[in-house]
């Protein structure tokens, strides 16, 4: 998916292919909405390059609509990842799904439209740490839908290349084995050291972090982090631990056991902080 920016060259300087799809799509009668636009308002647009049934490209111009610039809009998805579809079946993540032979990107996007999302979730700032990491992860993933695996070797010495590029650069180490979701954001980079069964969605990680197996007579015991959950500096997540939807880590915590969701857990080994009460204080007179 290759996204314009707010403006739109004069359809008639455009290509005649480009020009037909747009007639197709009743674009052109639109078009002075697109010149008469005002200070308030973006336009956004994209072109889609999209395979037919005879298997040639073909353009495809979408009119996503006009959003106010000073709105700062997060499209979030309602479908669970697969981290956290697991997370409410009860059912635990089977080991082959870490085996690295399918690409385990999220279901229902595209690549490319995957990448873009990543791009949006770092602010656009193309020389992110962790916008390269999880860029490499993705690529990982899309190289195994190359079939047979002859074809996929050039894919896979590429990404060879960038992965440990990345964990050169970025100090992040985040296997494509990994199943990991959309809009995970890493936070700061630097001594982070991923080895989970599963990531969720919107997920938030940041610098020393670390998960992985409890002990070397652990492997293959790893933890599956759920939607939404915020990870603070220095936190080691080990084990067989599975941390509920939006919970909360504190700084250096330890974790090694299951976190329920919307829960804050903090301290070594990491607890869970005492709810606040609802109910209003008895404030004592002097007649009591």
């Amino acid at each position: 998916m290759l996204c314009g920016s707010d403006w739109m060259p004069r359809h008639r300087f455009l290509p005649h292919m480009i020009r037909a799809q747009w007639h197709e799509l009743g674009l052109l009668n639109r078009w002075p909405q697109f010149g008469n636009r005002t200070k308030q308002t973006r336009w956004k647009h994209c072109v889609l390059l999209a395979m037919n049934d005879s298997s040639s490209l073909k353009l495809r111009i979408v009119y996503i609509g006009a959003v106010k610039p000073a709105d700062n809009i997060k499209v979030i998805s309602s479908d669970p990842s697969f981290a956290q579809a697991s997370l409410d079946g009860g059912e635990a993540i089977a080991a082959h799904i870490n085996d690295g032979s399918t690409n385990r990107n999220p279901d229902g996007i595209g690549f490319w439209a995957l990448v873009s999302e990543d791009y949006m979730t770092y602010q656009r700032a193309p020389l992110s740490q962790g916008f390269w990491t999880l860029f490499w992860h993705r690529f990982g993933n899309a190289r195994m839908s190359i079939k047979p695996k002859l074809l996929r070797v050039p894919a896979s010495l590429v990404y060879k290349f960038g992965f440990k590029l990345s964990e050169w650069a970025c100090g992040v180490s985040l296997p494509y084995t990994i199943p990991v979701g959309r809009r995970v954001k890493i936070e700061h980079f630097g001594g982070i050291i991923i080895a989970a069964r599963a990531i969720g969605n919107d997920v938030v990680l940041r610098q020393n972090t670390t998960c992985g197996v409890s002990s070397v007579d652990e492997i293959g015991l790893l933890p599956t982090i759920g939607d939404g959950v915020d990870i603070g500096v220095g936190v080691a997540i080990l084990g067989d631990v599975k941390v509920g939807k939006k919970a909360k880590i504190g700084a250096n915590a330890v974790v090694l056991h299951d976190v329920e969701p919307q829960t804050t857990v903090v301290g070594v080994p990491a607890k869970p902080l005492p709810q606040k009460s609802s109910e209003p204080l008895h404030v004592a007179s002097h007649s009591d």
